[in-house]
Protein backbone atom coordinates (compact mmCIF):
# COMPACT_ATOMS: atom_id res chain seq x y z
CA UNK A 1 0.00 0.00 0.00
CA UNK A 2 1.55 3.46 -0.82
CA UNK A 3 1.61 6.18 1.67
CA UNK A 4 -0.98 8.08 -0.81
CA UNK A 5 -3.32 5.17 -0.01
CA UNK A 6 -2.81 4.82 3.46
CA UNK A 7 -3.30 8.91 4.17
CA UNK A 8 -6.23 8.55 2.22
CA UNK A 9 -7.41 5.47 3.84
CA UNK A 10 -7.00 6.83 7.60
CA UNK A 11 -8.38 10.54 6.55
CA UNK A 12 -5.33 12.21 7.69
CA UNK A 13 -6.20 15.16 6.07
CA UNK A 14 -9.16 15.40 8.84
CA UNK A 15 -7.25 14.63 11.58
CA UNK A 16 -5.93 18.61 12.53
CA UNK A 17 -9.88 18.59 13.80
CA UNK A 18 -9.63 16.46 16.31
CA UNK A 19 -6.62 17.44 17.66
CA UNK A 20 -7.78 21.09 17.73
CA UNK A 21 -10.77 20.22 19.65
CA UNK A 22 -8.90 18.27 21.95
CA UNK A 23 -6.25 20.98 22.46
CA UNK A 24 -9.27 23.56 22.72
CA UNK A 25 -10.80 21.14 25.66
CA UNK A 26 -7.81 21.08 27.33
CA UNK A 27 -7.10 24.89 27.52
CA UNK A 28 -10.71 25.56 28.08
CA UNK A 29 -10.13 23.06 31.35
CA UNK A 30 -7.07 24.71 32.11
CA UNK A 31 -9.48 27.91 33.42
CA UNK A 32 -6.55 30.27 32.79
CA UNK A 33 -3.74 28.79 34.49
CA UNK A 34 -0.98 27.95 32.91
CA UNK A 35 -0.49 24.03 31.34
CA UNK A 36 1.80 22.15 30.22
CA UNK A 37 3.14 22.22 26.53
CA UNK A 38 3.73 18.40 26.55
CA UNK A 39 0.77 17.36 27.77
CA UNK A 40 -1.36 19.81 25.20
CA UNK A 41 1.29 18.13 21.93
CA UNK A 42 0.53 14.54 23.03
CA UNK A 43 -2.92 14.77 24.02
CA UNK A 44 -3.35 16.47 20.03
CA UNK A 45 -1.27 13.73 18.86
CA UNK A 46 -3.25 10.97 20.57
CA UNK A 47 -6.47 12.39 19.40
CA UNK A 48 -5.32 12.71 15.81
CA UNK A 49 -4.16 9.14 16.04
CA UNK A 50 -7.27 7.90 17.71
CA UNK A 51 -9.64 9.88 15.04
CA UNK A 52 -7.83 7.76 11.98
CA UNK A 53 -7.91 4.46 13.80
CA UNK A 54 -11.59 5.10 14.14
CA UNK A 55 -11.48 5.86 10.42
CA UNK A 56 -10.21 2.28 9.61
CA UNK A 57 -12.23 0.76 12.12
CA UNK A 58 -15.67 2.39 10.41
CA UNK A 59 -13.95 1.16 6.90
CA UNK A 60 -13.79 -2.29 8.49
CA UNK A 61 -17.27 -2.51 9.24
CA UNK A 62 -18.48 -1.11 6.59
CA UNK A 63 -16.47 -2.81 4.05
CA UNK A 64 -18.60 -5.25 2.11
CA UNK A 65 -21.26 -1.99 1.81
CA UNK A 66 -18.46 0.48 0.44
CA UNK A 67 -17.47 -2.14 -2.11
CA UNK A 68 -20.87 -1.99 -3.72
CA UNK A 69 -21.67 1.66 -2.99
CA UNK A 70 -18.20 3.17 -3.54
CA UNK A 71 -15.88 0.62 -5.43
CA UNK A 72 -13.84 3.79 -5.87
CA UNK A 73 -12.34 4.52 -2.79
CA UNK A 74 -9.45 3.15 -1.15
CA UNK A 75 -10.79 0.29 1.30
CA UNK A 76 -8.90 -2.03 3.90
CA UNK A 77 -7.68 -5.53 2.29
Amino acid sequence: MALRDLLHLTRASLAPTAAADSLAGYLIGLGGTSGSWMTAALLAAASACLYMAGMVLNDLSDLERDRVLHPGRVLPA
